[in-house]
């Protein structure tokens, strides 16, 4: 799931039903331009759409959205 969180709210933008492997890695990227999200795993867009609302109270992280522990490395926030 990719949700956008606003004053402690979080609104879905994207889920889906991606089998993950355990113990393999994964590339994950989130590409912000504008209004416009994309998504992409391992290189391979999943998902795109636009977000017509921005606050500066949003906040953009990285979860499971489960108790499941995973390891997230070289997370990077660019303007």
């Amino acid at each position: 799931m990719f949700a956008r969180v606003t004053n402690g709210t979080a609104t879905t933008i994207a889920s889906g039903n991606t089998p993950f492997a355990l113990n393999k890695a994964y590339t994950l990227k989130a590409d912000c331009r504008g209004n416009t999200i994309t998504l992409f795993i391992d290189g391979v867009q999943v998902h795109t759409s636009t977000q017509t609302a921005h606050a500066s109270s949003e906040i953009f992280g990285i979860t499971s959205g489960t108790k499941v522990r995973f390891i997230c490395d070289n997370f990077t926030v660019m303007p």
